[in-house]
């Protein structure tokens, strides 16, 4: 809670049983929840508009992402997938960090191919937790690379 002004800040509940000697572990897991989420929240505040909507569940994974964005926009396409990569490793449920990891494949070589594939399939298997207008995107990219359905195609430009 703001203790300023009252607002809820963030709310979540951890299970557990604070009269067993396992009460150590459930205030960790809950201290590093709170510090990922305050974490994250000012990087939102930093980070560059296009880069709000990501849905990190881990703030490293947030800062690897985010700067693996700033190197696409410096055409800096290996440091980014590098960076991209990280971002994955650390919050496997970041669908973001593997959508921009295809985008940043596509953007190097042709030779790249099997990368953009793969990480086009891992974004599609978590499309769920996209924007809509992302979701889109993604059936787009999957309609024309994998399935070759022109009606999709068609319905998804």
């Amino acid at each position: 809670m703001n203790t300023k002004n009252g607002d809820i800040i963030w709310t979540h509940k951890v299970e557990g049983d604070l009269k067993s000697s396992a009460y150590l572990d459930l205030a960790n897991v809950l201290c590093i929840e709170i510090r990922n989420y305050l974490e994250i929240k000012a990087l939102k505040q930093e980070a560059d508009y296009d880069f709000r909507e990501a849905f990190p569940e881990s703030a490293e994974a947030y800062r690897y992402y985010i700067e693996g964005m700033n190197l696409i926009l410096k055409n800096e396409r290996d440091p980014a997938v590098a960076s991209l990569k990280k971002a994955f490793e650390i919050d496997s449920s970041f669908t973001f960090a593997a959508f921009f990891l295809a985008y940043a494949s596509a953007m190097i070589e042709p030779q790249q191919w099997e990368q953009v594939l793969f990480w086009m399939q891992k974004a599609y298997e978590t499309r769920d937790n996209l924007p809509v207008k992302y979701q889109y995107w993604l059936e787009l990219w999957h309609a024309c690379l994998i399935s070759e359905n022109r009606t999709d195609i068609i319905r998804y430009c």
